[in-house]
């Protein structure tokens, strides 16, 4: 198991920044002070590759450091770019973030609304090549990961637009599973199917998702919804991707081994192309219904999938 570091970094006027240094200094990590190139009266204070558990010790002393001393910045990083910014960041997701860096991202509340809207667009984009992929007679297989891709950026917008309303007043929101693929598609099954309730030891009930709202819709004013439902499996694919997250990406894209049958196989896909179609149309309709829904509302206003439908 590759062992994670973590860099801490300032950029602070003079009398602070050597306040920081000598604050890690005391947990015996080498400590770079150097002098902003921009801004001369500004200067940075590094620490890299600093151990998991030094850190853990150092955590509460920087933290305490942050609310009594001035920075333009004061983070703490790893590797995939995740960020811990003080200042912004929850206080109490510091500790999620130090066990896992890649389980939460904070990005800031004024940019939610622009990470949602990137996401719902390239859901679109991503629906539209499968379609033309799967009309050019090519392989289906392969307009099928590109469709798993869609409806993961769909529920990555789902997940950004629920953070936006715990966040609020908050400068920074806190999204859980944000490079975790199955987290997002079970965002997106939450708010079609509903919430996951375990009734008796072996029976589970869905409350609450847009589906039998969508099925209303469609039946008697929705011709759209209609013509992208009438495909009747779409619930099983969707239950598919809530359980198996990625799997049917990897499946539909690249060339696996057997070890069991000692075997190579070639990318292929179970579904039929109608089914294929229908989640195509049923994604970009669900997309763009979230799209307008954001072009007249913030984000922590703006109604959830399952809602838009009633």
């Amino acid at each position: 198991m590759v062992k994670r570091f973590f860099d801490v970094s300032m950029r602070a006027e003079l009398a602070d920044a050597e306040k920081l240094r000598d604050l890690i200094k005391r947990f015996d990590i080498q400590v770079h002070l150097v002098r902003d190139t921009e801004d001369q009266r500004l200067w940075y204070t590094t620490a890299n590759q600093v151990p998991p558990d030094i850190l853990k010790k150092m955590k509460s002393y920087i933290l305490q450091f942050s609310k009594t001393h001035s920075y333009r910045h004061l983070c703490i990083e790893t590797e995939y770019d995740c960020y811990y910014w003080f200042g912004e960041a929850p206080e109490e997701c510091l500790d999620v973030f130090l066990n896992d860096p890649k389980d939460v991202v904070f990005p800031p509340f004024s940019t939610l609304k622009d990470g949602c809207t990137k996401c719902l667009l390239n859901s679109i984009e991503l629906a539209d090549s499968a379609e033309a992929l799967l009309e050019s007679g090519k392989a289906a297989h392969h307009a099928v990961a590109l469709l798993v891709t869609s409806f993961e950026e769909l529920g990555k917008a789902c997940l950004i637009q629920s953070a936006g309303k715990e966040a609020r007043t908050n400068k920074a929101a806190t999204i859980r599973g944000f490079l975790n693929h199955q987290a997002k598609m079970k965002a997106l099954a939450r708010q079609l199917l509903g919430e996951r309730r375990k009734i008796s030891k072996y029976a589970i009930k869905r409350s609450g998702g847009a589906w039998s709202d969508m099925v209303r819709a469609a039946r008697f004013h929705d011709p759209e919804l209609m013509d992208a439902l009438t495909d009747e499996s779409l619930p099983m694919v969707i239950r598919v991707l809530e359980a198996f997250g990625s799997l049917p990406r990897e499946i539909a894209l690249y060339v696996s081994y057997s070890g069991g049958l000692r075997l190579w196989k070639y990318p292929s896909t179970l579904l039929r192309k109608e089914t294929i179609r229908s989640l195509s149309k049923f994604l970009k309709l669900c997309s763009r219904k979230m799209l307008e829904e954001l072009q007249t509302k913030n984000i922590d206003e703006s109604r959830n999938l399952a809602d838009l439908f009633e």
